[in-house]
């Protein structure tokens, strides 16, 4: 490599070239460093980058085009950095015995009677203790093993909360005197979640760590698994819509590689993507929308409580205690009233899957319920709506929440509950739940695929195999 050196106008640092393959194998020194680097743009001027954001511009297709450039103490500054580290920091924990932290909330019927057993007072004193743990300059942290047990630490006392609250509300019907607080609360929470992943504290690779939530309920595990995803997803659709990947990497190849999938469902219609869409596919819009996504996401498995001991027991598979959680979610949700319908909609309908294999078929019948009017096959005019009106008079097959926890529960289940590797886990999903019988949404699930490359748990050339898996 040619040992050019240069002197920054901004900071007056001596610099030298650097290569876009030893960056990468660098990459985390000098993103935890915080070693400047800068990049000759196509006027020749030097233009510093985000140290967070510089796995992104070597993932350019054009980044090899660039001249990259570095402090030259840049090694010394790792090493110097290296050496105190060693000195101040605490022999590391065990991973296990750091899990162990919140092995508690893995003993589901004591805590949720625990839960019960608290005023409404002190449920929210609960959640005032979760604000402050998130508060208290956790959103500047990188995502590592303490952060992870603070936040199973906080999404399960969260979901235990509003389990109670809505749990006491079906006895007392006195559902504005007590689930008020504990949904603002909860709001708040999820929102401090959200900020964590929106803002970028974190790099994509890190998010390997949730894999290493164990609390000893699979239930309680597989739901801190999935609300940990699903928002770290959903922040990475938005970097992909505002990134215009989508037009880039799917537009252009709907006729060839997802037209024939919808077509399966609707073979006598013309089926654009603004058919799949209503109106066309768009970001998750932040605040207000993304929060109620959010807090969906944390209790989409809320119905699993009332059979637990089934749920996190080795008996046989039993289909009418399986599709009893989606109901049992769907009753005490509603009955509470005070929830969004978004948080409804998740936890009654995520095994809908376009009406295909395996599906709970609740869609229908439970519509035509809310809307009070029987919803036909014949006024179906999308398969995914954003507006909860439409899903609800049946003008769309689906709705969009519902579709992306779909996708997140399903890998869940195949990669972390059966332990199959990421890659198998993902044809799986393409040859079941997409080639054999339209169940998750091939569009969306192609840009989850995107998002397990960007996370590193998947590869490129795995991503053209599973592209390649036709029927």
């Amino acid at each position: 490599m040619q040992n050019t050196k240069h002197e920054s106008r901004d900071s007056g640092k001596e610099m030298q070239e650097i290569s876009v393959e030893e960056i990468s194998t660098n990459l985390k020194d000098i993103v935890d460093v915080n070693v400047a680097v800068w990049r000759k743009n196509i006027d020749g001027q030097l233009v510093v980058l985000p140290v967070k954001k510089l796995d992104e511009y070597l993932k350019e297709k054009d980044a090899g085009n660039y001249k990259f450039y570095i402090e030259s103490r840049w090694r010394e500054r790792i090493k110097e950095y290296a050496v105190q580290k060693k000195e101040i920091a605490p022999a590391p924990e065990d991973e296990a015995a750091v899990m162990k932290k919140v092995e508690k909330f893995g003993k589901v019927e004591e805590q949720a009677a625990s839960f019960r057993q608290m005023t409404v007072v002190e449920r929210e004193e609960v959640l005032d203790e979760c604000i402050t743990k998130l508060s208290e300059g956790e959103q500047s942290k990188k995502l590592d093993i303490a952060l992870i047990v603070k936040m199973v630490n906080v999404i399960s006392s969260t979901f235990y909360a509003n389990n109670a609250d809505i749990e006491a509300n079906i006895e007392t019907q006195s559902q504005k005197d007590n689930i008020f607080g504990v949904l603002v609360k909860s709001d708040w929470i999820v929102k401090l979640i959200l900020n964590h992943f929106s803002q970028g504290n974190y790099l994509y690779s890190d998010l390997k760590l949730i894999d290493k939530i164990s609390t000893g309920s699979e239930t309680i595990d597989h739901i801190n698994r999935t609300f940990l995803r699903f928002v770290s997803f959903c922040t990475f659709f938005n970097e992909y819509i505002d990134k215009g990947l989508f037009t880039k990497n799917i537009r252009g190849l709907y006729k060839d590689k997802y037209h024939r999938y919808y077509k399966k469902r609707f073979p006598d219609a013309e089926v654009t993507i603004e058919k799949i869409f209503q109106n066309g596919i768009r970001r998750i819009e932040k605040d207000e929308e993304m929060r109620a996504y959010a807090l969906g996401a944390l209790l989409f498995d809320i119905g699993k409580i009332r059979d637990i001991k089934y749920h996190d027991g080795a008996d046989p598979y039993n289909e009418e205690i399986v599709k009893k959680h989606a109901l049992n979610g769907f009753n005490m949700i509603v009955k509470a009233k005070q929830y969004p319908f978004e948080v409804t909609a998740m936890a009654v309908f995520h095994h809908e899957y376009y009406g295909g294999k395996g599906s709970y078929n609740f869609t229908r019948p439970l519509l035509s319920k809310l809307s009070g009017k029987k919803t036909a096959e014949e006024n179906i005019k999308f398969f995914i709506t954003y507006d909860k009106d439409e899903f609800i008079n049946g003008v769309s097959l689906s709705y969009f929440p519902c579709k992306i926890i779909e996708i997140v529960d399903v890998f869940d289940a195949l990669y972390s509950k059966k332990s199959l590797p990421v890659a198998e886990a993902l044809k799986i999903m393409k040859k079941e739940y997409i080639t054999k019988s339209l169940r998750i949404d091939p569009i969306l699930f192609r840009i989850f695929i995107e998002y397990c490359v960007k996370c590193g748990t998947a590869t490129e050339k795995e991503k053209e195999e599973i592209d390649s898996i036709i029927f």
